[in-house]
């Protein structure tokens, strides 16, 4: 009864969204499967105005972009919203009744995480393609012939087209932040139920096999993977440079307090938050400080990197910093918590806030 009140939604919904009036898309959380925050398009430099605002339910994840609409996961709930880009006017939404995550994106297919479900769907044709029963799923990876899956205590592979787990792993520990992939190679944080502590573990995507652990407690949030190396911080206070094959440790940084965010990465800086209101930008390759930004407030969202600026917030307020020098460029009031990381699209930051309002900022 569930999946019929689904389609009845997506028949209202998808007839006006067969044409693109954009050329880039993003439709996956942090805008890649490295999870590197790195948005390649044009940015804002200067706030002009609000273009628009959109009216959901609380706001905790990231939108995504395709074709004309912007894709926002409201929480509370389990609704999806799917707003015009140029307007901000609802185009349609489903309504999952369960807490659902960033989706995503490929072949006009539409890829829903959710308690208890992976749900699928066609652009196109309103179809629901398939439903996996897994409880828990976060933000999924797509790539080649499988989806990478992520549950409660395990992550899985499945098979596109017939829709089998090719492997799960791991089962004892439980998973704890969003995967990550560069290549072959898979990146997460698990839970020693045991002991207590987390370890960034890097999985084969291809066996399902751990290839390696690193057991400091050094993963409080999703890595990100760039340049062969793997960026996490955590509770330690410490924010580590692994070598993505070996799991060495390249270079770690001392940033006085927990690492509250994941990192923004890009080809010579490494961005992230901590809880004694710093955002820091370091070297990529040496670890060794090049700026630090005190805010007002413990940094509440992933910072993002697009066209010379990194974009973050301080609870309910929204930052845009030089990359280069960590200079004020502008700011926004939201008038809300921000957790969510924005989202920069061709001279646009699209922001959610927990009191259920999306922003779009020019």
């Amino acid at each position: 009864m569930r999946y019929s009140y689904l389609l009845i939604v997506l028949v209202f919904l998808f007839p006006g969204c067969r044409h693109s009036k954009t050329g880039t898309h993003y439709v996956f959380y942090k805008a890649d499967y490295q999870r590197t925050g790195w948005f390649k398009t044009k940015g804002v430099k200067e706030l002009h105005k609000v273009k628009w605002t959109s009216n959901a339910s609380e706001i905790l994840t990231t939108p995504i972009i395709y074709r004309n609409m912007v894709i926002i996961t409201a929480t509370n709930g389990g609704l999806i919203y799917f707003v015009d880009i140029e307007t901000g006017e609802p185009l349609g939404y489903l309504n999952l009744a369960f807490y659902s995550n960033t989706p995503a994106i490929r072949n006009d297919t539409l890829f829903i995480p959710s308690i208890g479900a992976l749900y699928v769907f066609a652009f196109d044709t309103n179809n629901l393609k398939w439903v996996c029963d897994v409880d828990g799923v976060e933000n999924p990876i797509i790539y080649k012939d499988r989806i990478f899956l992520q549950t409660r205590d395990s992550i899985c592979a499945v098979k596109f087209g017939i829709w089998q787990k090719v492997w799960t792993f791991p089962g004892e520990t439980g998973v704890f932040s969003s995967m990550a992939m560069d290549s072959s190679l898979l990146f997460l944080t698990i839970v020693d139920k045991y002991r207590g502590y987390a370890k960034l573990c890097c999985i084969d995507a291809s066996t399902g096999k751990a290839l390696w652990l690193q057991k400091r407690e050094c993963a409080s949030e999703t890595p990100a993977v760039a340049d062969g190396m793997v960026f996490m911080g955590g509770k330690n206070r410490f924010f580590y440079s692994f070598d993505e094959w070996t799991g060495k440790i390249i270079w770690k940084f001392d940033a006085g307090s927990e690492i509250t965010t994941s990192a923004a990465v890009t080809s010579d800086a490494v961005y992230f938050g901590c809880i004694n209101k710093n955002l820091y930008c370091l070297d990529i390759h040496t670890g060794k400080k090049k700026w630090v930004f005190h805010g007002p407030a413990e940094i509440t969202c992933d910072p993002v990197y697009a066209d010379g600026i990194v974009y973050f917030a301080c609870m309910h307020k929204f930052f845009a910093l030089d990359a280069q020098t960590g200079k004020v460029l502008w700011t926004f009031d939201a008038g809300s918590f921000i957790k969510a990381s924005p989202l920069v699209h061709e001279g646009v930051v699209y922001v959610g806030s927990v009191n259920g309002i999306l922003y779009a900022l020019m």
